[in-house]
């Protein structure tokens, strides 16, 4: 991807082992009080991108802001509403634009399994 003139792009989480994806959830039940409420927020290690190496955290605001607007042209499109950085790769995005994002991991098919 062609750095955006004065925007800096940080990936700030990839790929993940299996064992961090279940320390997240673990912490996020913790924090939000229910395996539900934490589901919104972090995946299992079976249903997450991360593990699958298919997902990014990205960062600071400034670059979340430029790639919500031009994410599409490199395949790049928002998730999930609720997580401003979380970023998949959906190359047909290129020619059809980003679907519209899951307003959070609860809605998405693909955590259901």
């Amino acid at each position: 991807m062609r750095r955006p003139t004065g925007v800096s792009v940080l990936v700030n989480s990839g790929w993940r082992s299996a064992a961090l994806q279940d320390t997240l959830l673990r912490e996020a039940i913790d924090e939000y009080g229910s395996e539900e409420e934490a589901r919104r927020w972090a995946a299992t290690a079976e249903t997450s991108a991360h593990v699958s190496g298919e997902a990014v955290d990205l960062g600071p605001l400034p670059a979340l802001d430029w790639l919500s607007q031009r994410g599409w042209r490199y395949g790049l499109c928002q998730t999930y509403a609720n997580e401003s950085w979380h970023y998949e790769l959906r190359p047909e995005a290129v020619d059809s634009g980003c679907p519209a994002p899951y307003a959070d991991p609860t809605e998405d098919p693909r955590m259901q399994r």
